[in-house]
């Protein structure tokens, strides 16, 4: 046994000899290896991974120690404080002013006034910032007059007109066919039919045109004289005054007869008539249309053209005058 035992430390040796080698050259190449440049490694990726969660949970500040003012919306009941009284207002609307955080991403602003100048604070979810906004506007300087060049234009080529249709209820002071058919009556009733069109334009003045027809009796009580007449000429109308539905109009014109007949029995004289006159005329817009009604007043100069008797009479041409109501109504329309 003790022989076994002594074969097996012989032959056993030699092994326990190279794994004393073994282990002693891996110490040595321990002690000479640089671990340095891992131990740097595993520092980086610790700051890293801390540097990530930072990132992920805490937003970093750009200069939180100095905010920049910025154009805001204060939303319609915001809480203001007033930093000097400590009051407090609520707004009533919605209003734009400029606005600064008290650091930058703080829950509190501060409203400036226009000198940018701290005047109220609040909570800066009630402010929507609006500087996005502002720069979509044109940059044009109000200060600069810009000549409009068109390119393209309308034009209306409608015309708008009104027609004034009266009639006329006249007193005329007429001596002269009491000249010249030898009477004493100097006074003649008349009715004339009047027709006044106006361009109705944007001027207080419009320009038109008159017609009128006229039938008139002297009555004389042995030898009535009656007479027919047409006159035309240009009118104008000044629109001066207007009170609700209610429309107040000066008219002035001159007219020409271009027909004047009057008949006495058997006798037919021709005349010629130049007359000048001047309305004041009211309109009111009624439901049935535009109801016209004033005075007129007429100066008008006759002449005898062609006689078929002969009279004593003093002169051929003699200035009337005479004074009218009148009542009529009023057509618009456009050509």
């Amino acid at each position: 046994m003790r022989l076994f035992i002594c074969l097996i430390l012989i032959y056993s040796a030699p092994i326990f000899s190279q794994d004393d080698l073994l282990a002693d050259s891996l110490s040595e190449e321990i002690e000479a290896s640089d671990f340095s440049l891992i131990d740097k490694l595993s520092d980086e990726e610790d700051q890293s991974q801390k540097l990530a969660i930072r990132e992920q949970y805490y937003s970093e500040r750009e200069k939180p120690w100095s905010p920049v003012p910025f154009r805001a919306l204060i939303l319609k009941g915001t809480r203001l404080i007033d930093l000097k009284t400590e009051k407090v207002y609520f707004t009533s609307s919605d209003i734009y002013a400029y606005a600064q955080e008290e650091t930058r991403g703080s829950q509190l602003s501060y409203i400036l006034t226009k000198d940018k100048i701290a005047k109220y604070k609040t909570f800066t979810k009630n402010l929507r910032s609006i500087e996005t906004d502002v720069t979509l506007y044109p940059k044009v300087n109000p200060n600069n007059v810009y000549i409009s060049q068109e390119k393209h234009q309308t034009i209306d080529p409608s015309l708008k007109i009104e027609t004034h249709l009266t009639f006329h209820a006249e007193a005329i002071s007429n001596s002269y066919f009491a000249d010249i058919y030898g009477g004493t009556e100097t006074l003649s009733t008349a009715n004339r039919f009047q027709s006044k069109t106006y361009y109705n334009s944007l001027l207080p003045v419009d320009f038109g045109l008159s017609l009128s027809f006229q039938t008139g009796l002297w009555n004389e009580a042995d030898n009535p004289v009656s007479w027919k007449s047409g006159s035309f000429g240009p009118s104008l109308r000044w629109r001066f005054g207007k009170w609700g539905k209610l429309k107040m109009n000066t008219k002035v014109g001159v007219e020409r007869s271009f027909n004047f007949k009057a008949v006495r029995g058997d006798t037919i004289n021709e005349f010629s008539s130049l007359s000048y006159d001047i309305e004041l005329e009211a309109s009111y817009d009624s439901p049935i249309g535009p109801i016209l009604f004033g005075w007129g007043f007429r100066r008008m100069t006759w002449q005898l053209e062609t006689s078929q008797f002969s009279s004593n009479f003093k002169d051929d041409k003699q200035e009337l005058t005479s004074t009218s109501l009148f009542l009529g109504y009023r057509l618009d329309f456009e050509i």
